[in-house]
């Protein structure tokens, strides 16, 4: 989304992953598409399938962010803190945003990991809770990235993340009622 000018030109580009450019919320779009196709193949109810996916999946999220960490991508503004990181060739201690969001991805998978234990939720809920978790959370964790910022001072993460944040407290609501 924030490289219009390049796709716009070679609308191909996007499926070049190679280049880099992955996103989560795309990579999570394509995720329930083929769950949704693979879960009506099967006879699957989408809700089953897609409450015990999620769990692992915050989990996966934060060894990927160590990942960004050892890679020295992704980290914050520069900070006085006392547990700014040097990265190699990057001027100044930095916040180690990466950290930040694998410690919200762990948090999401211990909510998510409790929630399936008590086994008194409807179909769909975890799902959802996961979506409401991640992207309010994700949402918060934009402020301390370097990161170019499009509207009204918000990231492409942040933009993503807001309507995510209340289709996913609609959809919870709903299956509570």
């Amino acid at each position: 989304i924030g490289s219009w000018n390049i796709y716009s030109q070679n609308i191909l580009q996007i499926f070049a992953v190679w280049n880099g450019g992955m996103v989560f919320h795309g990579g999570f779009l394509g995720a329930i598409i083929a769950t949704f196709y693979y879960c009506k193949k099967k006879n699957i109810h989408f809700y089953d399938f897609a409450d015990i996916l999620v769990i692992p999946l915050g989990l996966a999220l934060a060894l990927g962010r160590i990942g960004n960490f050892l890679n020295s991508e992704f980290y914050g503004p520069i900070t006085n803190l006392p547990w700014g990181v040097n990265f190699p060739n990057v001027e100044g201690k930095r916040h180690p945003t990466q950290i930040y969001e694998s410690f919200k991805n762990i948090f999401i998978f211990l909510i998510l990991f409790k929630t399936y234990q008590l086994k008194s939720y409807k179909k769909g809920f975890i799902f959802w809770l996961f979506v409401f978790l991640y992207s309010t959370l994700r949402f918060f964790v934009e402020y301390l990235r370097i990161i170019e910022t499009y509207i009204f001072g918000f990231t492409w993460g942040q933009l993503i993340s807001l309507p995510l944040i209340f289709i996913s407290l609609y959809m919870i609501n709903k299956l509570r009622k």
